[in-house]
């Protein structure tokens, strides 16, 4: 499985969903475009993320795989599958969100809002802008949140994944998400699940942002079973 992480975030920091798929399946975590020091240029456009991932597989020798990601990821994931389907054999969509509704756009603004960002302080006393800086170096945290900012701004005109999109996506996805959450609300995560032709939803109680809320490990003898279920765990292999 290839598995992305949200914006602001690194592959690194999905180490926890890899550890607890590790029984079940080995699972890669590329860096998104500007993201981990990465350069900034391919973050400017969803295609231009999708590209980025298919040259990446390129690189790496995968063909085909399951693709998924939490968050953002999950919304890149569903991108990837309509745009790349060649390249995707299943997807898992983890806490993703894909409804950017005028709402939801200023709330994604002030979560990339420096200001904001600059007085979170982490569990452990970390403050968020320190541990962001140390994530992106050599790219300045300010300017990773700028570019996810811009991109974001541009969903208003050009929606990542319209209901036409959503219905094009042929292999099957599964879908989770919690009850609670803030950023993704149950009703959109069921919204997403009846716009695509074959999608498993399953939810769990609590928040699902951030990820240290989500009990990972019953969600991956979920998702492997559904892997199972659509004969995934051997059609995903790499190339």
């Amino acid at each position: 499985m290839i598995f992305l992480h949200g914006a602001m975030s690194t592959g690194a920091e999905l180490q926890p969903f890899v550890d607890a798929m590790a029984p079940y399946a080995a699972v890669r975590t590329p860096d998104l475009p500007g993201h981990a020091g990465r350069p900034l240029a391919a973050l400017g456009s969803m295609r231009a993320i999708a590209d980025d991932l298919a040259a990446w597989m390129d690189r790496e020798g995968i063909e085909k795989d399951v693709v998924g990601g939490y968050s953002f990821g999950g919304t890149v994931a569903l991108h990837f599958a309509r745009h790349h389907p060649s390249r995707v054999s299943g997807v898992v969509a983890l806490a993703a969100k894909h409804d950017f509704d005028a709402a939801s756009l200023e709330l994604w603004r002030r979560l990339l809002g420096h200001g904001r960002i600059e007085g979170v302080v982490l569990p452990g006393g970390v403050r968020q802008a320190d541990d962001l800086a140390r994530l992106h170096a050599p790219n300045r945290w300010q300017d990773v949140a700028d570019a996810n900012a811009a991109l974001f701004a541009g969903f208003a005109a050009e929606p990542p994944l319209s209901q036409a999109d959503l219905q094009s996506i042929r292999v099957p996805v599964m879908v989770v998400s919690s009850n609670l959450d803030r950023i993704v609300p149950w009703e959109e995560t069921l919204a997403l699940g009846r716009a695509l032709p074959d999608a498993h939803v399953a939810m769990f109680v609590g928040l699902a942002h951030p990820m240290r809320k989500i009990p990972l490990l019953a969600i991956a003898r979920n998702i492997h079973q559904w892997m199972i279920h659509h004969q995934l765990v051997q059609s995903g292999s790499h190339a």
